[in-house]
């Protein structure tokens, strides 16, 4: 083995970042029934606009596939995205810090290794100082992060949210996060609401707009309604995603489009 070859890890000791679901920290790939959300990508700007996101909505309003186009775009401009998909398992207080870490790891193989570590075995460490550990790596580096969770109403923990509460008012400046929820977290964001830094999408603006509501059964049925039906469709949906697919997976063919909308 070369001198400066890294070595494997130690037998009988797994390394820790086998200890973490792969598909939790990865980022979701774009599904064919997705429709382009250009309106929201650029609402959420390149580089953010905001400091720190919240997607509020039910099931089915899209923040997945939002944050999914967002990212791209991001990776595009050179920016490292840190992903972490969140279930309720996670709400307890060293798998949550031990994701994170995971997540920022596998946008960055430099920083968060010792944090998983820590969470790994157990550490006696508040999960504060694991978070600070996390920030303060992110800090050392030239490079612009932005840490997406998805799914945040699945952890239901006050340490959980103390602990994020504190990674996102001592977030460095090249550090901005993204939240995806069916509910606003319990966060403590007074501060940087009124410094302007909190952008909030909620239902009314991730629901889909007439142009594409209109993209949305072209590409479902391929037909081009007029303008009037589609806002009829609109008004019937409410703007909601999910309930769009399934009136035009249940309708399936333009003469039962026009059925309905008559």
């Amino acid at each position: 083995m070369k001198a400066n070859q890294a070595a494997g890890p130690a037998a009988g000791h797994a390394a820790p970042e086998s200890l973490f679901l792969a598909t939790k920290i990865a980022i979701p790939k774009a599904q064919p029934r997705w429709i382009a959300r250009a309106r929201l990508v650029d609402r959420l700007g390149v580089p953010p606009a905001a400091r720190v996101t919240l997607l509020h909505a039910g099931p089915g309003f899209g923040k997945t596939a939002s944050l999914v186009q967002w990212q791209k775009e991001l990776v595009l401009a050179g920016v490292r995205v840190a992903w972490y998909t969140a279930e309720y398992e996670d709400s307890n207080p060293a798998a949550f810090i031990g994701y994170l870490a995971a997540a920022v790891n596998q946008a960055d193989g430099a920083i968060g290794g010792d944090v998983m570590e820590l969470a790994r075995a157990g550490s006696a460490q508040r999960p504060a100082m694991l978070v600070t550990r996390i920030l303060n790596q992110i800090a050392a580096s030239a490079d612009r992060y932005v840490l997406v969770i998805d799914d945040y109403h699945f952890l239901r923990s006050p340490t959980v949210d103390d602990a994020m509460s504190h990674l996102i008012a001592h977030a460095p400046s090249n550090l901005d996060i993204a939240i995806a929820s069916r509910g606003l977290p319990s966060l403590r964001l007074a501060k940087l609401r009124a410094e302007g830094s909190v952008a909030e999408l909620g239902p009314e603006t991730l629901g889909l707009t007439r142009d594409e509501t209109a993209a949305f059964i072209r590409g479902a049925l391929a037909v081009d309604l007029p303008q009037r039906d589609i806002s009829q469709l609109q008004t019937l949906s409410e703007g909601w995603p999910a309930a769009l697919q399934m009136m035009l997976v249940a309708l399936g063919s333009k003469k039962h489009l026009h059925a309905l909308i008559r």
